[in-house]
C-alpha cells in the first residue's frame, strides 16, 4: 500500500489520480485501502481474487479495465462511475446491479452471481456484450425440454442452458433493461 501511495499524483484541476494501472489482487483485502482513495485510475483496476464485500473507496473512473471477479461483493455501491473498458464482477454475491457504473465502454461480466433482478442497469449504458450466466445447468442426460420457436430456441444446446436462465436473465430482458447507448444498441 505504501509503494502505491508514493504512485498517486495530485492536479488541483482533475484531482487525485493513479497513472497507469493499479493491482490490488489477491491482497485479502476487506475493502479498498481508504489511502489508496483517487478520483482516477488512469489503466486498468485489478481488485479480484480478495474479501471485499463492496467497492467503497473505489475511483470514480477507470480508464481501462475493471476487474473485480472473485470476491464477496454485494453491492456496487461507491464504486466507479465510468469503466472506459471492460467491467469483470464475475462470481461475487450481488442480487442487483445498484450501484453499477453509468458508463461502461466494453463488455460487462456478471455472470456466477446470485442475482435476483437487474435493478439499477436501468441508467448504465453498455457499449460491449453482457455476459451472464452461473445457473443451474440440466445435466446432459437429464431430459431436455422441447424447443420453444416463440422464444427463438431451436434445440441447440444453448437452448437448454438458455431455458434454465431465470426469466429476467432471458437476451430480451437483458437488453431492455439497460439504457440504450445514443449510437445504437448493445451486443448480447
Amino acid at each position: 500500500v505504501k509503494s502505491i501511495q508514493q504512485a498517486i499524483r495530485h492536479d488541483p484541476g482533475y484531482g487525485k489520480y493513479i497513472d497507469g494501472n493499479l493491482n490490488l489482487s489477491y491482497g485479502y483485502f476487506k475493502e479498498i485501502p481508504k489511502q489508496l482513495k483517487v478520483d482516477a485510475v488512469e489503466g486498468d483496476l485489478n481488485l479480484q481474487t480478495n474479501l471485499l464485500t463492496s467497492l467503497k473507496n473505489a475511483p470514480k473512473e477507470v480508464e481501462g479495465d475493471l476487474y473485480a471477479g472473485a470476491n464477496y461483493i454485494e453491492t456496487l455501491e461507491g464504486g466507479p462511475e465510468i469503466v472506459t473498458g471492460d467491467y469483470k464482477i464475475a462470481y461475487n454475491k450481488l442480487k442487483n446491479l445498484k450501484g453499477i457504473a453509468k458508463e461502461i465502454g466494453g463488455d460487462l461480466h456478471i455472470e456466477g452471481n446470485p442475482l435476483e433482478s437487474l435493478d439499477g442497469a436501468q441508467d448504465t449504458v453498455v457499449l460491449g456484450k453482457v455476459y451472464v450466466g452461473g445457473w443451474p445447468i440440466p445435466d446432459r442426460f437429464e431430459h431436455r425440454p422441447e424447443p420453444a420457436p416463440e422464444r427463438g430456441l431451436h434445440g441447440d444446446h444453448r437452448g437448454t442452458i438458455r431455458s434454465a436462465a431465470p426469466d429476467f436473465l432471458r437476451p430480451d430482458k437483458i437488453s431492455d433493461a439497460f439504457k440504450v447507448p445514443a449510437q445504437g444498441r448493445m451486443g448480447l
